[in-house]
């Protein structure tokens, strides 16, 4: 997946020079890359620092924040051009740091890094540490670009740290993003989300090229984790904000990023679509790598099509442009469907050299899913050649680096008891053969031999007994966490709409039989699109996640809580009539108002309204629900944050408890 990563970072980041506010754009490696060369030119230009000692942008003529992101080519020779006599080590930082950033623009990561280690011989952290930070996301940006994500995070975390104990909050912002990029690529999804969320909260509400940008990042991560659906939202929201912006560079980016969520969808249709838009957006603005990417991609899906003539085709002329790049993660993608496309062909001898070349582009550490993915086709090399146990000890490789080992290692320990025991055996063998003239000696072999053979026995024995033992536990462990997985809600951690109607049907049932009452409740959030539309799909997800947190601590263990909807929750009290519900439900209301407390963000308000029925009174669950659903009706036509009851004609107002 660093292909896509790879695509846009080549591309949006020219544009981003221009953009007023964050520095960033959509997706994958290469493209985060040089993006955020751009983003630290942009920050160059608005920082500002303590001291006057200290210089607060980039001094003219170095200003080249306006000009690389569209012209690197042109800046670099600019200067080169320029004559270092009389120039300051300040002025000497910034003209390497340029030249530096047309590298990175012009995917060159090794002749960046020479200009960086210049830039920084100039000046130290002491003497400008503005300048000294910014370089330092440009050298984060180089080592991510030559495929070292390990050592670009280990680059931008002190720049995250200077910035936050200096309050740059522009740098900070632009931090976590790389941050959250480098984490992409070690395969660390969470923290990735977890500083891009806090980018994404630290950005201009009016800003809609920043909430786009980091949207898209966001969906890079959902990428990786092959979760398609939830990606193709933010990316179909940039197409849409680059049609209407005329970018066409950026318009090329996320259709990319859009073309190939759809390919990993299946839907081959639609993808060459929106990919073949791609590629006539980059040919338009001579964007050689873009045309590549778009390429590689649409060759994906010919090989899928069994189009391999033009899928080769495609891939000879992505592949040119990967070698005078000198990019590898262009190089390695190609090469990966070069060898998918050979093996489909039956040609495996070039599909095994396609994925070696692959292969020797990356590592465990710095790229494991590319790693994993190529071993997995490596395995599928060894099959076609008939080397099944080869390709099978390929595929265990993969399960444990993909946390399902311990079953397969010890499947592996087995083997090699067994194969120590046969080696022994046959030694045993002919030693006795040897000393066969010796009676004597032949019987004191047999013994040793013998016991030897019980000792094996028994360890092997032992060892399968721990592992049955150990698969019994793990498979009730398993079983567990997909039950529950089932039956709660992934956000909010109550039970889902299939378990709560389940629970609350049994209630009903027995209710009904026992004649004791049973109220049921349909709640609300009130105005909650409003906050998903104007704090962003990431708050609303918090105001939920804390909801679900309050009804599992205030209702009563006896009481069935559960998300049936969006916003929406049903709570079942049994033995309980609808008076007593009523009160318990209102202390929930009141709780709910400190939701904004919980996830300390006073932006909004946070309230409920609910319809409450008598659930015993009901003769299915489809009149109950009916029935709460048309008193919920009433309380939120009624002023909402309040409980209308269903048969009573009318409802109550709660006020907020008075402070103090």
């Amino acid at each position: 997946m660093a292909d896509i990563f790879q695509r846009n970072i080549t591309r949006v980041s020219r544009n981003i020079i221009a953009a007023v506010g964050v520095c960033i754009r959509p997706n994958r490696v290469n493209l985060v890359r040089r993006l955020l060369c751009c983003a630290t030119l942009y920050l160059g230009s608005t920082l500002v620092v303590a001291s006057d000692d200290y210089i607060r942008e980039l001094e003219e003529p170095f200003d080249c924040d306006k000009t690389v992101g569209s012209e690197p080519a042109k800046v670099f020779e600019q200067m080169q051009a320029m004559d270092e006599t009389g120039l300051s080590p300040v002025q000497l930082a910034q003209k390497n740091y340029c030249s530096a950033s047309a590298m990175l623009m012009l995917t060159y990561p090794g002749q960046a890094v020479e200009f960086i280690e210049v830039a920084l011989s100039h000046i130290s952290e002491q003497s400008q540490p503005w300048l000294f930070h910014v370089i330092q996301i440009l050298n984060s940006q180089a080592a991510e670009m030559s495929g070292e994500p390990s050592q670009a995070l280990e680059l931008i975390n002190p720049t995250l740290t200077w910035a936050i104990n200096n309050n740059d909050k522009s740098m900070e912002m632009s931090a976590l993003q790389h941050r959250g990029l480098s984490k992409i690529g070690l395969g660390d999804y969470l923290g990735a989300l977890q500083d891009l969320n806090l980018a994404y909260s630290m950005a201009d509400e009016d800003n809609d090229e920043a909430k786009v940008s980091i949207g898209s990042y966001l969906a890079m991560v959902y990428e990786y984790r092959d979760e398609f659906d939830l990606a193709i939202p933010y990316f179909q929201q940039a197409v849409n904000y680059y049609r209407g912006t005329g970018n066409a560079l950026n318009l090329s980016v996320a259709l990319y990023g859009l073309g190939y969520a759809f390919a990993k969808q299946g839907k081959y249709s639609l993808a060459q679509e929106t990919l073949h838009e791609s590629l006539r957006k980059a040919q338009s603005i001579d964007d050689e790598q873009g045309v590549a990417y778009a390429k590689k991609e649409l060759a994906y899906i010919n090989i899928q099509n069994s189009n391999f003539a033009l899928a080769e085709k495609q891939l000879t002329e992505a592949q040119v442009s990967a070698e005078k790049s000198d990019n590898p993660f262009l190089t390695m993608g190609v090469n990966r469907n070069l060898a998918a496309l050979y093996l489909a062909i039956g040609n495996i001898g070039a599909a095994e050299q396609a994925n070696e070349q692959a292969r020797a582009l990356v590592d465990m550490t710095d790229m494991p899913v590319d790693y994993l993915e190529l071993e997995k086709q490596k395995a599928s090399l060894s099959a076609a050649r008939g080397y099944y146990k080869a390709a099978y000890e390929t595929i265990l490789h993969v399960l444990d680096e993909k946390l399902v080992l311990m079953r397969e290692q010890s499947a592996n320990q087995l083997l090699q008891i067994r194969a120590q025991y046969e080696l022994q055996t046959k030694e045993k063998e002919n030693q006795l053969l040897q000393e066969i003239n010796s009676e004597a000696e032949a019987e004191l072999q047999t013994q040793r031999s013998h016991n030897v053979n019980l000792l094996l026995l028994l360890a092997t024995a032992g060892i399968i007994c721990i592992l049955l033992a150990y698969i019994t536990i793990r498979n009730q462990e398993v079983k567990r966490k997909l039950q529950q997985m089932a039956d709660l809600d992934g956000l909010t951690g109550v039970p889902n709409r299939r378990r709560t109607m389940e629970l609350i049907g049994n209630q009903l049932s027995l209710a009904r039989r026992h004649n004791y009452p049973l109220s049921v409740g349909i709640i609300d959030l009130d105005n909650f699109k409003s906050i998903n539309d104007n704090f962003g799909h990431p708050t609303g997800d918090r105001v939920l996640e804390a909801f679900g947190l309050v009804l599992r601590q205030n209702m009563r263990a006896t009481d069935i809580i559960g998300r049936i909807g969006g916003e929406e929750f049903i709570v079942a009290l049994p033995h309980t009539d609808t008076e007593t519900a009523y009160t318990v439900i209102d202390q929930l209301r009141l709780k709910a108002h400190k939701v904004p407390a919980l996830i300390e963000d006073y932006r909004f308000d946070v309230s409920f309204s609910c319809g409450l029925c008598d659930g015993a009174a009901m003769k299915d669950m489809s009149e109950l629900m009916a029935r709460a659903d048309s008193a919920l009706y009433v309380a939120k036509h009624s002023g909402r944050d309040r409980i209308a009851m269903s048969g009573s004609g009318n409802y109550r107002r709660q006020t907020m408890p008075e402070a103090g």
